[in-house]
């Protein structure tokens, strides 16, 4: 069995696409060390994640970000055992949720609310998952996200 954690956090402060670059680059060699999956989606200031592995990784890897002075408050939307990865063989996908997105994706970010202005606080546990689950499946049968 797996461990899949979905959070979204606010940064305290506004973090360019460099900055974000260099946290994935450093998030990815992590993850990798720690057996870790997972997809990061920012826009707006927010982060929106999964991270998903062996329970004990992602449990202590979650802990860890709950204590990054980056993040203004950091909210766990879901904790979930399962047996299959969503992103297996992916230590930190990607998306800006700006131009890299499908037509499917952008149309169910504007069908929450979600397109113009990103606030991933008010989307709902079952949202996200879904949400997650266009990504994946866009990973999975094309290369339209940046990874």
């Amino acid at each position: 069995m797996y461990r899949q954690i979905i959070y979204c956090s606010r940064l305290k402060y506004a973090y360019g696409v460099k900055d974000v670059y260099t946290i994935l680059k450093k998030s990815r060699v992590k993850n990798a060390s720690l057996g870790v999956s997972g997809f990061l989606l920012y826009k707006d200031n927010h982060f929106l994640q999964v991270i998903e592995g062996f329970n004990g990784s992602v449990s202590n890897l979650f802990r860890i970000i709950q204590d990054d002075l980056r993040h203004e408050e950091v909210k766990l939307i879901t904790n979930d055992r399962t047996r299959l990865l969503q992103f297996e063989n992916w230590y930190m996908g990607y998306s800006s949720l700006i131009d890299d997105i499908s037509l499917e994706i952008s149309e169910y970010l504007s069908s929450i609310g979600q397109r113009d202005v990103f606030d991933p606080f008010k989307i709902q546990p079952s949202e996200v998952r879904k949400l997650f689950s266009l990504f994946s499946n866009a990973i999975h049968n094309s290369s339209e996200v940046i990874v």
